[in-house]
């Protein structure tokens, strides 16, 4: 996911940004993103992320990041990150505001 960032021309990313609340308690741990956009990307695997309670929790947590802190969120998984679908980096490039550079030679 992190290469596909970068061979889409973005910025690289900070990794593993932790998000604290008011009290500077972490609440949440972000795979990639920028922090100081609020832009968050995370990869959900088969072995923790395909349960229906495993996506009922991923799709809690991003609510809360997102009504309460702001966080705007790209999920990949296998067949998006691995596959030829550019829609993730058309995702991405749309909340930096910059076009990614595509096709992927790969």
């Amino acid at each position: 996911m992190r290469l596909r960032v970068i061979d889409a021309g973005f910025p690289r990313p900070d990794l593993q940004i932790c998000i604290n609340d008011r009290n500077g308690v972490e609440i949440a741990r972000i795979d990639m993103g920028y922090k100081s956009l609020r832009i968050a990307s995370e990869y959900d695997g088969k072995e923790f992320h395909t349960s229906t309670a495993d996506r009922e929790h991923d799709e809690q947590r991003r609510d809360y990041l997102h009504e309460l802190e702001g966080w705007r969120f790209v999920v990949g998984d296998k067949r998006k990150i691995l596959g030829p679908d550019a829609g993730f980096e058309l995702c991405l490039g749309k909340w930096l505001d910059i076009e990614p550079r595509l096709p992927r030679m790969w």
